[in-house]
């Protein structure tokens, strides 16, 4: 789930053997992503749980998950700056009375 980004019952998903996230197969555990992101979330105090007001079936919307996207960017930007490079390129000042 955390990886392929798809909506599962947490009940009826395996967790990280690392870092106890939802993980939907052992694919997605060892995936690149995960394995990049698996330290952090290993020392998160705050692990997504089933929410026990749905049934086994119902896909888990939890708060928790909006902070994926803009954490794994500041991952990329760590541990892959070619890709930060290439998604956020730095913006030229077209004042040059404020540049150095």
């Amino acid at each position: 789930m955390v990886q392929s980004l798809r909506q599962v019952s947490l009940s009826s998903v395996r967790s990280c053997s690392s870092c106890g996230w939802p993980a939907c197969t052992e694919e997605c555990e060892q995936s690149p992503i995960h394995r990049m992101e698996c330290p952090y979330l290993r020392e998160c105090r705050f692990k997504p749980r089933p929410d026990p007001r749905r049934g086994p079936g119902e896909a888990a919307e939890l708060p928790i998950y909006e902070f994926l996207v803009p954490f794994r960017c500041v991952l990329a930007k760590k541990h892959a700056p070619e890709n930060w490079k290439v998604n956020f390129p730095e913006k030229k000042n077209k004042d040059t009375s404020i540049q150095k």
